[in-house]
């Protein structure tokens, strides 16, 4: 049975502010995590340049459907309906509000953004995403 996708009007993307502000009052962030938390809790992502976070906050980030299909390990589960039904495809992700923030820890100045598939444009990705499984529990 196909779940319905999550109601985009209850996703809480952040706004293209955000990064402008924070861009500005970092001047010296060089480098951007975004993630995205899989079933395990196992944070997934992509390092990015400053020059690419605009981007990510205007229009999203593909990301690989397979990314939320992976094993502890990071193998893909073939029967996930994310690998070979799809192709791989690439989904799209969006920075959730607030959660834009430094890391004080790190020797280059670097940042940390999470990520969640839209409800939409990162199917089918989207369905296996946990605050999407969470907000669809919540809503029935």
């Amino acid at each position: 049975m196909a779940r319905a996708p999550v109601s985009e009007s209850i996703m809480h993307f952040a706004p293209v502010e955000q990064a402008s502000r924070f861009l500005a009052d970092n001047p010296d962030i060089e480098l951007f995590e975004l993630f995205i938390l899989d079933a395990n809790g196992v944070p997934r992502g992509k390092l990015l340049h400053r020059d690419e976070l605009l981007a990510v906050y205007q229009t999203g980030r593909p990301l690989p459907s397979t990314i939320l299909g992976l094993t502890l390990n990071g193998d893909d589960v073939e029967n996930s309906g994310l690998v070979w039904d799809v192709g791989d495809i690439d989904c799209r992700a969006y920075p959730l509000e607030g959660s834009l923030v430094r890391l004080p820890w790190r020797r280059v100045p670097t940042a940390a953004v999470q990520v969640s598939m839209h409800p939409n444009e990162g199917l089918p990705a989207s369905i296996a995403d946990p605050r999407h499984v969470l907000l669809r529990t919540i809503e029935r």
